[in-house]
């Protein structure tokens, strides 16, 4: 959306929109890519319908190993004698991967304790780095370090090594 007002003060312009993008998540066996910079296509159109933009981040899979698969096991279960790290459970696994990843985030015990989850993004998928990809949990905390300084942090725990 764009809007504008002069410098000087007075009225803003009524706040119209420029351009619409339509987002995709790229699926693996069912499971949704979750990195961030990977796994989506973005179709961004102007206010005539005309395309202005395509952004494929998508990445082509050749094979499948037999040692990931996109179910999960319930915890304390296996899939063809595979283990899942931490019984496979995924907020487990994430709050394990927080405490390493928070010691620089919140050396402090008091901003530490002000670390919460971000609602709703919690995911179970596949991060893809480089030509390999692995199933694991994602979610991003919030730190809230005082005087309205907040940082977002993202945290990943493979499910399977």
């Amino acid at each position: 959306m764009s809007s504008g007002a002069p410098t000087a003060g007075g009225e803003s312009d009524e706040a119209h929109v420029l351009e619409t993008t339509v987002q995709f998540r790229q699926l693996i066996n069912g499971a949704p890519v979750v990195t961030q910079a990977a796994g989506d296509v973005r179709i961004t159109l102007d206010n005539d319908g005309r395309l202005t933009r395509i952004e494929n981040t998508t990445r082509k899979v050749d094979q499948l190993s037999n040692h990931l698969k996109a179910t999960i096991p319930e915890p304390g279960g296996e899939i063809e004698g595979i283990r899942p790290r931490g019984g496979g459970d995924p907020e487990r696994l994430l709050a394990e991967a927080w405490n390493v990843h928070r010691a620089p985030a919140a050396r402090e015990e008091e901003t530490a304790e002000r670390a919460q989850p971000v609602p709703g993004t919690t995911e179970v998928g596949y991060d893809v780095r480089g030509n390999e990809g692995r199933l694991v949990a994602r979610r991003e905390v919030e730190v809230e370090f005082g005087e309205g300084i907040r940082k977002r942090y993202e945290v990943i725990a493979p499910i399977i090594e």
